[in-house]
């Protein structure tokens, strides 16, 4: 079951040299921890954002809703962060 392979996993993680190497690599990069507990946070709003646009709109509307956001961040990134001409 999850359980046993949730155990089997974490044995094998902490018998390997794997937590040594994370926590030389964290202590060389102390920041990147702090970045990383934020795009965890961020995508688990942005997931929830979504299955409540399909639970209140329903699927189409919440794809168009999407999709008009991942236009809108395109545009961003190349007309006012790069600065491009369209």
């Amino acid at each position: 079951t999850y359980a046993m392979a949730a155990m089997q996993s974490f044995l094998f993680f902490v018998s390997s040299d794997e937590p040594q190497h994370a926590y030389t690599f964290f202590s060389a990069n102390p920041t990147l921890l702090a970045k990383m507990f934020c795009s965890e946070i961020f995508g688990y709003a942005s997931i929830s954002m979504v299955v409540r646009l399909v639970a209140h709109y329903g699927a189409t509307n919440a794809e168009v809703a999407k999709t008009a956001r991942k236009g809108v961040v395109l545009f961003f990134s190349l007309v006012v962060i790069e600065g491009k001409a369209i």
